[in-house]
Formats: structure tokens, C-alpha cells, sequence
């Protein structure tokens, strides 16, 4: 029997199939054990994660930060960086707790937009202080928005922060950070799409004790047109860096060299070579006061005179290496 269908049996068969009449089997289902889904969205925050040349910048808005509310308060502030991190913007606008002061910026001369992002503790506690009071207490944070008067608070103390963050990246980079607008809801403060990675840094800021945090919110589509520029200033801080240096110079020092001292050279034949016997002296060109070729690791570098030192022979350094 052919094994070969005619072709009235194939269009049979193709009618049968569309109409159900006719049974197929189904591909069995594929496991998924084993099989990890990949997020291309993880590059982008493995750059922002390994970008370790803008923590002297943090480092230093810190410090600024701590020096301009020392001043504001007229008393002992610390703001110390805590963390910063690479996520995505919807993770970060999740952890955002209402009510909080969300000040949204402009980047210049980059074409993007930052957010600056003020605590409710730590809004409350500036008010308590410019208004008088005589120390921080706790307020109740949950259930109430932002009055008139904490609002102004919010927008003088970013105004601040603003001035300690442009002069922060001037080793780096000069941004500039401009004031748009203040948002109490993270809905509200979508400066970029919600799976965009961004670069959270965190601040805590002590007063007697520990009040709130801020933190600086900095989208990759910011930082990708100047992350070249990042990459040099990181190189160039790594070779200016005074730690860097010192262990490079203490590494360096422990480094065993040979040292040769060429006393003369004459030239032989094998034959006078091989007639040599214990005892005989050969005569070198080199006077005593001469000075001879000493080499550091086979490589002539200097030169020096023989002589004693100590009751053991030595050579006295009389040329250095230009």
C-alpha cells in the first residue's frame, strides 16, 4: 500500500482538521523549571550601580548641606549619607510615604528633569525650630497635608539644598538644579516613566536625634548624556586620590630590585679562557677612582666609585639618572 496521500485524500483531511472533525495532538506544555526570566532593564541599573565616582559628589552636598543648616537653625545638624541605590522610579515612588515633600527640579544645561524628596519629620521638625520652639518633638505625620506655613518651609529649605547640590557637582560636572514646582502626592511627581532606572541617594539628618531623610532622586536619562564625562572624572579621581597614591607608593616600595656594579669590561679568546687556572689576574681598563656603570634590574641607571664601607667592599653613588 502507498504510503503517499492522493490529493483528494489531503484536502479531506485539512477539511477535517478545520472542522474539528478530526483529533490532533498537542504539543505538550514546556517547563519552566530551570528558565529565568531576564529583565533588560537590569543593565541599566548595573551602570547606575558600578557610577562610583558620583559618591564624592553626595559626599560633598552632605557636607555642604550640614554646614547651610547649621547656619539656618543656628544649631548642631548632621547630614550624613546613608545609602544610595539604583532601582526603578515605580519602586522608588512606592516607598514614598504621603504626606511628604516632593520637590520636583529642573537639570540644566541637561535636558531632564530630578527630584529632591523631604521627609515629614524632618519638614516638622524646621518648623518647630524657625518658629521658635524650643526643641523637636514629635508630630503626628500621618492623616493631615501640609499647612500654608510648612509649605514655604519646604520650598526655602530646597532652595538651600538646591545652591549645596550645584556647588556638590562642580568636581564632577556643573549641573544646575531649578525649582519647578512642589508636590505632596508621588502620583503627581512623575518626572520620568515608571520602569526608567534611577539613582536614589539617601540623606539622614540629625538634629538631637535622628528627624527625617532626604533624598535625591537622579534618572539614568539624565545622567546618560554626561556619563562619559562621569567615567573620566572617576579615573581621574582614582589617580588623584592621596589614599590611592600612598598605597600605590608603600606597594611599590616592597618590590625586591637587583643591583649590578660593572667593574670594567676586556675583551678574550676562548682560547686564553680555557688556559686560565686559580690564581691568575686579569687586568681591567677601569681606573680606582673611576667611576662605574651600576644597573637596577639589568638597566644601566647609575654610577659610582669603588670602595670600603664598614670593612665591607661598596660603591658610592656619584651620578643619579637625569
Amino acid at each position: 500500500m502507498s504510503e503517499i496521500l492522493s490529493q483528494e485524500e489531503v484536502d479531506a483531511l485539512l477539511q477535517g482538521i478545520s472542522e474539528g472533525e478530526v483529533e490532533t495532538e498537542k504539543a505538550p506544555p514546556v517547563s519552566e523549571e530551570g528558565i529565568v526570566p531576564y529583565d533588560f532593564r537590569r543593565q541599566e541599573l548595573l551602570v547606575l550601580e558600578r557610577m562610583e565616582s558620583v559618591r564624592p559628589v553626595f559626599k560633598r552636598f552632605s557636607r555642604n548641606a550640614r554646614s547651610s543648616f547649621n547656619e539656618l537653625l543656628h544649631k548642631a545638624v548632621e547630614v550624613d549619607l546613608s545609602e544610595w541605590q539604583a532601582l526603578s522610579f515605580s519602586d522608588f515612588i512606592k516607598g514614598i510615604p504621603v504626606p511628604t515633600g516632593l520637590a520636583l527640579l529642573k537639570v540644566e544645561p541637561l535636558q531632564g528633569s530630578a527630584l529632591l524628596v523631604l521627609e515629614a519629620g524632618l519638614v516638622f521638625s524646621f518648623v518647630e525650630l524657625l518658629l521658635g520652639g524650643p526643641k523637636v518633638e514629635g508630630t503626628k505625620v500621618e492623616g493631615r497635608d501640609f499647612t500654608p506655613i510648612e509649605m514655604r518651609v519646604i520650598s526655602r529649605i530646597v532652595k538651600i539644598l538646591l545652591e549645596d547640590l550645584k556647588k556638590a557637582w562642580e568636581v564632577l560636572y556643573p549641573l544646575r538644579f531649578e525649582l519647578e514646582k512642589v508636590e505632596l502626592s508621588p502620583q503627581l511627581a512623575a518626572v520620568v516613566p515608571q520602569d526608567e532606572a534611577v539613582m536614589a541617594a539617601r540623606f539622614t539628618v540629625e538634629l538631637e536625634a535622628p528627624v527625617g531623610a532626604i533624598t535625591l532622586c537622579l534618572p539614568a536619562s539624565v545622567l546618560k548624556p554626561i556619563r562619559e564625562e562621569l567615567l573620566r572624572g572617576e579615573r581621574f579621581q582614582a589617580r588623584g586620590d592621596p589614599h590611592w597614591r600612598k598605597a600605590l607608593h608603600e606597594a611599590l616600595m616592597r618590590i625586591p630590585l637587583t643591583v649590578e656594579v660593572e667593574l670594567g669590561r676586556i675583551k678574550m679568546l676562548p682560547r686564553r679562557i680555557l688556559e686560565m687556572k686559580e690564581g691568575d689576574v686579569l687586568r681591567l681598563p677601569t681606573g680606582v677612582e673611576e667611576e662605574l656603570l651600576v644597573k637596577v634590574q639589568k638597566v644601566p641607571l647609575l654610577k659610582g666609585v669603588p670602595g670600603l664601607s664598614r670593612g665591607h667592599r661598596a660603591v658610592r653613588i656619584t651620578s643619579l639618572p637625569n
